[in-house]
């Protein structure tokens, strides 16, 4: 789902709201995306994937953590494709994250890790690649977690992100952002500023920036927009968002006002399946020791 832009990011005081939103969210909700094809090929989590397993300079297997790793999803990918289980690690703030992706790989030699984005349990140059699905925009202060990351990549290493892109107008998606916004900055206007995270994470612009001001990371190449391609009838689709942590913001009459507002935008499929894109963004930054930072 698609967030509104906004050229500043949260507070101290919204960082917190922001992080406290999350945490509740996901002790209950694991909160992964689906696992559908995307107009790049493959799912989401595969794009990470493909760029995490690209081997060191050395020609060694690259070291991956894998930042906001909720249920591990993308660390069983990692697995498939082959890639050492010890050079393996996984970062969530919630501990209950950390218990579903235990038990999703079961396996020790995975290093499985509850602690927050600002403060990596990890040594200065010690980790080739870095992934982050869908939860930059919520490891507030966002400026901390960028010189976190800048600190423990190694010389060469990557950083590749997926995050909201600019949905299509007239599009589901888009409509329902229209929707699920108005609805929660009618019932809590103190937290709707801050539902999303740290907006900048969107903006390649200000994200750009943002790494040039305090970190070595730089963009390589353009970012690539991207569709997630959802094919759901009405009834799966608010399954779908009913699983995400706006939904859980509302009061059950704002959630009946939203169900009524989604209903209408699937009249015309006669609740038969519709497509539904989901807009992303793939980023990818590489970290020179040598780049000049900005003044």
């Amino acid at each position: 789902m698609s967030a509104p832009t906004d050229d500043a990011g949260p507070d101290r005081n919204g960082s917190a709201t922001t992080r406290e939103l999350v945490y509740r969210f996901h002790t209950t909700f694991d909160g992964s995306f689906p696992e559908v094809p995307s107009t790049l090929g493959p799912n989401s989590y595969m794009l990470l994937c493909s760029i995490a397993q690209q081997p060191t300079k050395s020609g060694e297997p690259p070291v991956i953590l894998d930042l906001g790793c909720g249920s591990g999803r993308l660390l069983q990918m990692l697995c498939d494709l082959g890639l050492p289980r010890e050079n393996l690690h996984g970062v969530d703030f919630v501990p209950e994250q950390i218990a579903r992706a235990r038990q999703r790989l079961g396996d020790a030699a995975i290093n499985l890790v509850c602690a927050q984005s600002q403060n990596l349990p990890f040594g200065s140059g010690s980790v080739d690649r870095i992934v982050i699905h869908m939860s930059l925009a919520t490891m507030l202060p966002l400026e901390r977690t960028l010189c976190e990351i800048d600190r423990v990549l190694t010389p060469d290493g990557k950083l590749a992100i997926i995050v909201d892109g600019q949905a299509r107008p007239g599009t589901i998606d888009q409509m329902y952002a229209e929707i699920i916004y108005e609805v929660v900055a009618d019932e809590q206007p103190d937290l709707s500023l801050h539902a999303t995270g740290d907006k900048r994470v969107c903006d390649p612009i200000a994200l750009t920036e943002l790494t040039d001001r305090h970190t070595d990371l730089i963009l390589q190449g353009e970012p690539k927009s991207f569709e997630l391609l959802l094919k759901m009838n009405s009834r799966d689709y608010l399954s779908f968002l009913e699983g995400e942590y706006l939904w859980k913001l509302l009061s059950s009459s704002g959630r009946d006002r939203v169900r009524k507002a989604v209903m209408k935008l699937f009249e015309a499929y006669s609740n038969e399946p519709a497509t539904i894109p989901l807009a992303m963004q793939l980023m990818v930054f590489e970290k020179r020791i040598n780049a000049p930072k900005a003044e």
